[in-house]
């Protein structure tokens, strides 16, 4: 009977050794399937500062989340929706020029890859696609003269701009057709303001962004070249997110790109001003203008 406690005592100990080992793996696991399909966590940048519950008259509930941040104290950051059994339906995040960058569950990497809406690019083709936009950008002077009159644009009033007169509803929101030059291999060269918010999830090519298209109109993880024409910086992003929602008879008809922090201040030199005059180079999956 000693013996044979013992030799249970012994698979015991290894069996628990082995739980051990296996418990971080388990533990990510958990994590990663946790948050691919609802909101985000917060990003380490923004200190949330209060968070109020909300319950809506049809029984569903928000979340309305107020930090410091766009210089402002206590502004409000996002609002995360859910309906009455707890299950997220939508996020609402705020930007620095008060638009709106809107994430849905339809609208997760893995949604739309089953859509086959996700661009995915080697490193060979990562280089490609961003020699080909920067060659185009190089090709094109910066606008002199105006294209129409604008003056309700936040960054450059009376600029070269690609407006939306017309937006697109789209699952409850409103995005932008592919307003703009058309070139060959469909690429896309737009004008108009940029903002940034916190924080487009990272593409694995590089700093996410949010563009006002429909998913069917330019992919997920889309590479994004752009210029900021008041000081002639540029860079290439990523498409991970939607936004600004282009609400109409707003001055967000004149908002083509949303940019993470880091991003906006490599090319603007701060993040005082909350928006910049510049254009945007990328290719749509179908032309799609007003």
């Amino acid at each position: 009977m000693a013996r044979l406690g013992a030799r249970w005592r012994s698979v015991l100990v290894a069996v628990l050794a082995v739980m051990l080992l296996a418990m971080p793996g388990l533990v990510g696991f958990a994590s990663n399937k946790a948050s691919t399909g609802g909101a985000q966590t917060e990003p380490p940048e923004v200190a949330v500062q209060r968070k109020e519950t909300v319950t809506l008259p049809n029984g569903c509930k928000k979340e309305v989340f107020y930090a410091d941040i766009y210089g402002q104290k206590g502004a409000k950051w996002k609002e995360v929706f859910y309906d009455r059994y707890g299950v997220w339906q939508k996020e609402v995040i705020y930007d620095s020029a008060g638009g709106q960058v809107i994430r849905l569950p339809e609208w997760t990497g893995e949604a739309l890859r089953q859509k086959g809406l996700v661009k995915d690019l080697s490193l060979t083709e990562v280089r490609k696609q961003e020699e080909a936009i920067y060659r185009l950008d190089n090709s094109v002077p910066n606008p002199i003269t105006s294209r129409m009159v604008t003056p309700q644009a936040i960054a450059n009033p009376g600029g070269y701009y690609d407006v939306e007169t017309n937006p697109i509803p789209y699952y409850g929101v409103w995005a932008r057709h592919t307003l703009g030059a058309r070139y060959p291999d469909n690429y896309l060269l737009t004008y108009g303001d940029a903002s940034y918010y916190y924080s487009p999830p990272a593409s694995p090519n590089g700093p996410g962004c949010a563009l006002p298209y429909r998913w069917e109109d330019v992919g997920y993880n889309t590479p994004v070249g752009i210029r900021d024409l008041q000081t002639d910086r540029r860079t290439t992003v990523y498409r991970t997110d939607f936004g600004p929602n282009q609400i109409p008879g707003t001055d967000l008809c004149y908002r083509i790109i949303d940019l993470g922090p880091d991003t906006f201040k490599l090319l603007h030199g701060s993040l005082s001003a909350g928006i910049f005059y510049g254009r945007t180079w990328l290719q749509v999956i179908q032309y799609n203008p007003a």
